[in-house]
């Protein structure tokens, strides 16, 4: 069943904890702070825009009302909006990965080839998270690798309404491509939704070196 909006709406923890770590780095433990302190506050009144959505979607929506919550206070404190997605980019990937990566490894338990593994974690993600109508994704054959496209993204949508569409593309679309690099995959993409293309056009295939790399404290 799908929920309206208004319901669920409390901040992403996950997302909170990590932008709550990295901001005072950045900017310093005071002005990090009161960015902080002000996305908190802007938080409620964005999440109320947050349309019906079915199960997978709505983690992702709060993530995305979040993010853009950042982007505001970030903006009232005159911080530069590339600096400032970059910066949500860093936080929304500290939230995520822990998720992607425990999905990636059960994929290379049940399978021993990594794309076969690979294959594996995005097909469970997409009936679990990625479902229509939230979504709409078609399977396209690949030599050497797996592919999809994707014609329809509720949280590109999201963004768009709140015109924030190049926040989506830094903070929400470049979490794929990062998450492949962190697996050892190679995504190649020629546009998205986000950024004006009529679909994301999904390439996988495999580095030579398909170990993940062990995390770090780059991004925390």
């Amino acid at each position: 069943m799908r929920r309206a909006g208004r319901g669920h709406l409390a901040i992403p923890r996950g997302m909170r904890r990590a932008a709550r770590r990295r901001l005072p780095i950045v900017l310093g433990k005071e002005h990090g702070e009161s960015v902080l302190a002000m996305a908190d506050a802007g938080y409620p009144t964005t999440a109320t825009c947050i349309p019906p959505a079915g199960f997978g979607a709505r983690h992702l929506l709060r993530v995305g009302a979040y993010a853009v919550a950042l982007r505001r206070a970030l903006d009232e404190v005159e911080y530069g909006a590339n600096e400032a997605n970059a910066l949500i980019s860093d936080i929304v990937f500290a939230s995520i990965m822990s998720a992607r990566t425990a999905l990636y490894r059960l994929g290379r338990l049940r399978h021993r080839d990594p794309l076969d593994g690979a294959m594996w974690s995005s097909r469970v993600a997409q009936h679990l998270y990625y479902t229509k109508p939230d979504w709409e994704m078609d399977d396209v054959p690949v030599v050497n690798g797996f592919g999809m496209d994707v014609s329809r993204c509720v949280i590109a949508e999201f963004f768009e309404s709140l015109d924030m569409a190049d926040l989506c593309q830094r903070a929400i679309c470049d979490q794929d491509i990062r998450s492949a690099t962190h697996h050892g995959l190679v995504l190649e993409r020629s546009g998205t939704l986000a950024g004006g293309a009529e679909r994301c056009d999904f390439r996988y295939s495999v580095s030579d070196s398909d170990q993940p790399r062990q995390p770090s404290d780059d991004v925390l």
